[in-house]
């Protein structure tokens, strides 16, 4: 998906003195996975919760809640998985 990009502080990007646009479908997935239900005020219920699937007790239906939120965001996910190394996703291209 085209979009307004972000660097990784969630700034906007400015190329030429113009907002930079271009495929942002790895921001949507940083923010949706990072994001917890709450954070974002138009879509209450929108938020993954990856940190405390990290540090916690995992939820057996994380993976197939994260990958319906991301088709919701028009990036639909072929695999997700959380394991000791972090958390491990492919995107349908």
């Amino acid at each position: 998906m085209k979009g307004i990009l972000l660097d990784n502080n969630g700034d906007i990007i400015k190329a030429n003195g113009v907002i930079a646009v271009g495929d942002n479908d790895e921001q949507i997935v940083r923010h949706l996975l990072l994001s917890s239900p709450g954070n974002y005020f138009y879509a209450q219920t929108l938020g993954a919760r990856v940190i405390s699937m990290l540090h916690g007790k995992p939820d057996p239906f994380w993976a197939g809640n994260a990958k319906k939120q991301l088709a919701q965001c028009l990036v639909p996910a072929d695999e997700l998985s959380v394991d000791n190394e972090g958390v491990n996703i492919k995107l349908k291209k």
